[in-house]
């Protein structure tokens, strides 16, 4: 069976650039089209960085260029990429993805 038949949901990523010759970033598109998996992790908000409550969910897709402090942009949800994790198959290549993402309460 084939983890991608579970790839549901489409989203677009954003990620920092730096803005010409300053020392400023701005969140731009990355990715514009991506089919991935994204589920709760707990029902509990958790807190994250000095007292800023999240909500998790864990994200499966095949393999992207994503990384931590990415934007996931599921529909009206603006998730934050948290952790991303490369899960090999047989051998040593890179099977899919599975990030955490935290969606601010």
């Amino acid at each position: 069976m084939s983890i991608e038949k579970f790839y549901t949901t489409e989203v677009s990523t954003k990620g920092l650039t730096q803005v010409g010759a300053t020392n400023k970033e701005v969140f731009t598109a990355k990715i514009g089209s991506l089919f991935c998996r994204i589920e709760p992790q707990g029902e509990e908000p958790v807190m994250l960085d000095e007292g800023a409550y999240f909500q998790l969910f864990r994200m499966w897709c095949e393999e992207a260029a994503i990384i931590v402090g990415d934007q996931v942009i599921s529909g009206a949800d603006t998730y934050i990429v948290n952790g991303v994790a490369e899960i090999t198959g047989r051998g040593e290549d890179i099977h899919h993805l599975e990030i955490t993402l935290a969606l601010p309460k």
